[in-house]
C-alpha cells in the first residue's frame, strides 16, 4: 500500500517565480481573444435556445434515432470478434487490395475466361482465399437462417 504524501515537492520553483491563478486566467482569455474564440463564444451563448431547439429537433428525426441505434449494435458486434482475428483479416485484406490493384492495371486485365479462372484455383493461394470467404458466406448464411 502506498504511504502518504505529507510534503509537496517545490522543483525548485519559488512561489515568487510561479504565475498566479488570475495570471493564468488572463493569459488563457488572451489567447481566445486572439484566435477569434471569444467571439464565437460569445455568438453561441447569445444563440443558445434557437441552436439548442434545432439540434433537439434534429437528434429527434428518425434517421439520427436509427443511426445511433445502430451504431450501437455495431459497436456491441464488434465486441463479439477476436481482436488477433481481425488484425490477421486486416492485414490480408491490406495486402489482397494491394494485389488486386496491380492485377487491375495488367493489359490481360479485361481477358477472363471460364478455363482461366479454373487454372487460378490451382493456386494455393487463391485456393486459401476462396477457402476463407465460402467460410465467411457460410457463417453467414448460417446466421441469416437463425433470424
Amino acid at each position: 500500500m502506498a504511504r502518504p504524501t505529507r510534503e509537496v515537492v517545490n522543483f525548485g520553483v519559488s512561489q515568487a517565480q510561479r504565475p498566479s491563478l488570475e495570471e493564468d486566467w488572463k493569459a488563457i482569455l488572451e489567447s481566445l481573444d486572439e484566435a477569434g474564440m471569444l467571439s464565437f463564444l460569445r455568438a453561441i451563448l447569445e444563440q443558445r435556445q434557437p441552436m439548442t431547439d434545432k439540434l433537439i429537433k434534429k437528434m429527434d428525426s428518425a434517421p439520427t434515432k436509427n443511426g445511433v441505434k445502430t451504431f450501437i449494435r455495431m459497436m456491441m458486434a464488434l465486441g463479439d470478434f477476436d481482436p488477433e482475428g481481425i488484425d490477421a483479416t486486416a492485414k490480408a485484406l491490406a495486402q489482397g487490395f494491394a494485389v488486386a490493384q496491380q492485377a487491375a492495371a495488367e493489359p490481360e486485365a479485361d481477358k477472363m475466361s471460364v478455363w482461366s479462372l479454373m487454372g487460378q484455383l490451382k493456386n494455393p493461394d487463391v485456393a486459401r482465399g476462396m477457402h476463407f470467404v465460402m467460410g465467411l458466406l457460410e457463417g453467414f448464411g448460417q446466421a441469416l437462417k437463425k433470424e
